[in-house]
């Protein structure tokens, strides 16, 4: 016998039946004439059913496949099962790389920038001078102990200042969300006593 079939998708190697296509005789149209017919509309309805059966029953072997843990999910409540469609289409999406599925990436992750920020907000809090790089520096050289030494002292300064204007791009994004928050918060609490004041 041959080796099992095997497909690669998105990087990952699928096999078994989820490698293969859709081959069923179940699927044959009866011969009818009349294309315009009830009878041939009834039967392309029943084979759009019957393939539409047979591409769920694989989905609990792609679930496998893409690392799902299938057992963790309720098959026997529509609920259940729109539970397990919703985490497969996820699945599918970060797999073959959608991008607004995925999380940004960036040289500085923000949590390091985040980190920085913190740092520069307790400085200003101090009254040190240059706060945020001043707060900069300090997590550039703490992640590269190379840039402590005297030699790369500049060096140290141009990353440093590359990280503080993430920080101060961080801080107004921040900004501009707690006062989209608050003013969100602010409409929602009057909107009962506007709707009241109409009657």
């Amino acid at each position: 016998m041959g080796r099992p079939k095997k497909k690669q998708l998105a990087g990952i190697e699928l096999s078994g039946t989820i490698a293969k296509p859709i081959d069923d005789t179940s699927l044959i149209l009866p011969f009818i004439r009349d294309l315009d017919s009830p009878e041939f509309k009834t039967a392309l309805n029943e084979r759009a059913d019957r393939l539409h059966q047979l591409r769920i029953a694989k989905l609990p072997e792609l679930a496998r496949q893409l690392g799902m843990a299938v057992e963790r999910y309720d098959f026997s409540t529509h609920s259940g099962l729109m539970v397990f469609y919703a985490q497969i289409a996820l699945n599918m999406a970060v797999k073959f790389q959608i991008p607004g599925f995925l999380e940004v990436k960036a040289k500085w992750s923000r949590e390091i920038v985040k980190l920085a920020m913190d740092g520069g907000d307790a400085r200003k809090r101090l009254g040190l001078s240059n706060p945020d790089l001043e707060a900069c520096l300090i997590v550039v050289q703490g992640l590269d102990s190379e840039l402590t030494r005297p030699g790369r002292k500049t060096a140290a300064i141009k990353r440093a200042k590359t990280l503080r204007n993430l920080v101060s791009i961080l801080r107004r994004r921040l900004a501009r969300e707690e006062s989209a928050r608050q003013a969100n918060e602010q409409r929602r609490k009057t909107a009962p006593a506007a709707s009241t004041s109409l009657h």
